[in-house]
């Protein structure tokens, strides 16, 4: 896995790439991959929410990916566009 990791109060964040525009964002519960789950420091397999944007440019070109991995268990989701 390559690009930023961070890891604050339960959400795992990957970013990847430069500057964007517009994004899209999808939302999916999924099982933990082992890699994932190590850094969570959760089971594999365990249930997290897979949250993915992609930010184009204004050439409709994608130039963000973001791979965020929640744990819903004590922590949710929220997201304000602006």
């Amino acid at each position: 896995m390559q690009g930023m990791i961070r890891i604050f109060g339960g959400f795992l964040l990957v970013a990847l790439a430069g500057c964007a525009s517009h994004p899209t964002t999808s939302k999916a519960p999924v099982a933990a991959e082992p890699e994932i789950a190590k850094l969570l420091k959760i089971p594999a397999a365990a249930p997290i929410l897979l949250v993915e944007r992609v930010s184009f440019t204004y050439g409709e070109r994608p130039v963000e990916l973001r791979r965020g991995f929640c744990l819903t268990e004590h922590h949710h989701y929220h997201n304000t566009l602006s």
